[in-house]
């Protein structure tokens, strides 16, 4: 089981299923041949078009590729282009691009390895003489997505050739990295998204129903009518519960959050 269809079978807790079959079944072709769940319905109308997209705009997965064989356009001194391919980002998209390292010394600061046979005592004079001196320019921000998989390095000095990308990369399809305990997370942000599209979807066509044929919709108006704050409810979710709850799940991002709240020599 992963997340989404953990949130497609918890859905039919939270909503009744004739709801669910009047939005996303009743104004299929059904003369065709080719047979639709309701699971398959919900994915493709709500899941992949809204929750998945915004999901992608919020978090994803952080890495870091050399760009060493990466093929790049010198645009000039200070300006480079590079076009990532996709088999490097594991067939996913960049969606933002954070920061550039220099050199294998860059990748291995980031280890926070401290030696095995150190002195504690000369470790922490050394960390006091580290202290006083220059921060060592191992990185620069000044970079930014212009396109698909395409990163532009804009800085005022002259790039090496050994240089690492750290920026984010789109969710696995079907959120195969999300932890299990995130879950409920994930499966409240669909089912608000769901009932937001309930409800938008559902509100012309109730009154139209009464205006033209006096059909009584009694308790099923009433079910959708509740669902009128969804909309707002399904942005709050994803803005302050879900975007936190996707940053711990990925492990690297997460780790570098912590040593910046901690500190530490190493």
């Amino acid at each position: 089981m992963n997340p989404i269809t953990y949130a497609l079978d918890r859905l039919h807790y939270a909503i009744p299923r004739e709801i669910l079959e009047k939005t996303f079944i009743s104004n299929i072709n059904h003369r065709s041949l080719i047979p639709v769940s309701l699971d398959a319905r919900i994915r493709e109308l709500v899941i992949e078009p809204r929750v998945l997209v915004d999901c992608n705009l919020i978090a994803g997965t952080e890495i870091t590729l050399p760009l060493l064989q990466v093929p790049r356009e010198i645009v000039d001194m200070f300006n480079y282009v590079y076009r990532v391919p996709k088999f490097m980002t594991q067939g996913r998209r960049i969606t933002q691009a954070l920061s550039v390292s220099f050199g294998e010394g860059a990748v291995l600061a980031g280890s926070n390895l401290a030696p095995s046979n150190g002195n504690a005592l000369l470790d922490a004079a050394s960390g006091m003489m580290n202290s006083a001196l220059p921060i060592p320019l191992v990185s620069t921000a000044q970079c930014q997505l212009i396109g698909e998989n395409t990163v532009l390095i804009n800085d005022n000095m002259a790039l090496p050739n050994n240089i690492y990308l750290r920026c984010w990369i789109e969710n696995d399809e079907s959120f195969n990295h999300i932890q299990p305990a995130s879950y409920p997370a994930f499966s409240k942000l669909v089912e608000l998204a769901v009932k937001a599209y309930i409800y938008i979807n559902s509100l012309v066509i109730m009154d139209k129903a009464f205006i033209f044929a006096g059909a009584e919709l009694g308790r099923y108006k009433e079910i959708v009518d509740s669902y009128a704050d969804a909309n707002e409810m399904y942005e709050t979710h994803r803005d302050e519960k879900w975007r936190k709850t996707a940053f711990m799940n990925d492990y690297q991002a997460h780790t570098r959050q912590l040593r910046r709240t901690l500190g530490g020599a190493h």
